[in-house]
């Protein structure tokens, strides 16, 4: 990621932005967070596949196959893609990732839980 973005929600204006956070936040069980703490992206691992989930964008992930062959290793990478759009991500044990799965055929649920290995949280300056 070159820039992390101030806070936003994909399917709000500025007008509506923080009551649809509240929604969101609302549907997962969470806290509404203070702005200081609103997560921009996750990465994480499910099913042996590298995910990110960055609000606004579509979920991104990678499949790592090694393999050894005659004593020389071999990785394979799989791109993957799901056409869901992130809405909000929320902190918790675990995190609970809000889509708009409903839109579109997605394979997650909406929301989905994950356990993440990186966060990255929105600009606030």
């Amino acid at each position: 990621m070159s820039s992390i973005p101030a806070f936003f929600v994909p399917d709000a204006d500025d007008e509506t932005r923080e009551a649809a956070y509240a929604a969101h936040a609302e549907r997962c069980g969470r806290p509404v967070q203070p702005l200081a703490q609103r997560i921009f992206s996750i990465a994480f691992t499910s099913n042996n596949e590298e995910w990110i989930a960055t609000v606004g964008q579509p979920l991104s992930g990678v499949f790592r196959r090694v393999t050894t062959i005659a004593g020389k290793r071999f990785e394979q990478v799989q791109k993957l893609d799901d056409p869901a759009v992130v809405l909000a991500i929320f902190a918790g044990d675990p995190f609970r990732v809000v889509t708009d799965a409903f839109r579109v055929r997605s394979s997650w649920d909406n929301p989905f839980s994950a356990s993440p290995s990186a966060i990255t949280y929105f600009s606030h300056e």
